[in-house]
């Protein structure tokens, strides 16, 4: 009888044993995942409520008849002069718009050659109008300089296929 107490005793402990082990391994795993989470800078949540919409500096004033981001240079960051009739679109040298992100789509469940595509495509009339990479490539403060849109260039300057 002593005997069997022991072995159930001892079945009881290593039940408890491996759910300890699966508890700790689960939430050392999800800690893990939140962090390199964490690390990708500019983080998910900005990049799909502000950073998809205007180049750093610029400001976001709503949305136009046709839904694209309107943006606008409120201060007055620098555009390279020999493009800046292309750089800034609309009917003022301070705003330039961009097309919006599609209802539905989200930045953080993108591919990368998703989030490319995306980034490379006009989707607008505006023959003037310049692609995301476009505008970071072409229309920096001085002719060669690139213009500064964190989370945007980093992915402009690779080639994702699909």
């Amino acid at each position: 009888m002593q005997a069997l107490i022991q072995i159930i005793a001892l079945i009881a402990i290593i039940i408890f044993v491996y759910y300890a082990v699966t508890y700790v391994w689960d939430y050392y795993n999800t800690y893990t995942q939140e962090q390199i989470k964490a690390e990708i800078r500019p983080p998910l949540t900005y990049m799909n409520t502000t950073g998809i919409k205007c180049p750093d500096y610029f400001t976001y004033t709503g949305n136009d008849a046709n839904g694209n981001y309107m943006c606008e240079n409120t201060f007055n960051v620098p555009i390279n002069s020999t493009n800046s009739s292309k750089c800034l679109n609309m009917n003022s040298n301070k705003a330039v718009v961009f097309a919006a992100l599609e209802s539905g789509k989200d930045w953080s469940t993108m591919t990368d050659y998703e989030k490319q595509q995306f980034l490379n495509d006009k989707k607008t009339t505006d023959t003037n109008a310049k692609t995301r990479c476009e505008w970071v490539n072409q229309c920096g403060g001085v002719t060669g300089n690139k213009a500064v849109w964190l989370g945007v260039q980093n992915i402009c300057e690779q080639n994702y296929t699909s």
